[in-house]
C-alpha cells in the first residue's frame, strides 16, 4: 500500500502532492517520499527535428555525431 499525501512547508509556501512508499527492511522501517506533479506543473515541449543528412541545413549547431546517430537509427 501507498499514502497520498499534501506536504506544506509553511503557510507561506504552497502545497505539495507527493506518495509515501513503505520500506521495509530487517534492520528499520521508513517511509519514502515521492513528489508528485500538479496538473498545471505538466509542461508540453516541442523539438527540432535532428539533421538525417549531411547536406541537411537545419540545426546544424545540434547535429549528432556519428556514433549517436547510429545508436538512434534503426537500420531496416
Amino acid at each position: 500500500m501507498v499514502a497520498i499525501v499534501r506536504k506544506v512547508y509553511s503557510a507561506a509556501s504552497g502545497p505539495k502532492l507527493g506518495c509515501l512508499i513503505p520500506h521495509i527492511k530487517t534492520e528499520y522501517e521508513c517511509l519514502i517520499y515521492v513528489e508528485l506533479p500538479f496538473r498545471e506543473d505538466i509542461r508540453q515541449f516541442t523539438f527540432g527535428s535532428l539533421p538525417i543528412t549531411e547536406d541537411s541545413k537545419a540545426n546544424v549547431k545540434n547535429a549528432p555525431s556519428a556514433d549517436q546517430l547510429k545508436a538512434v537509427v534503426i537500420n531496416h
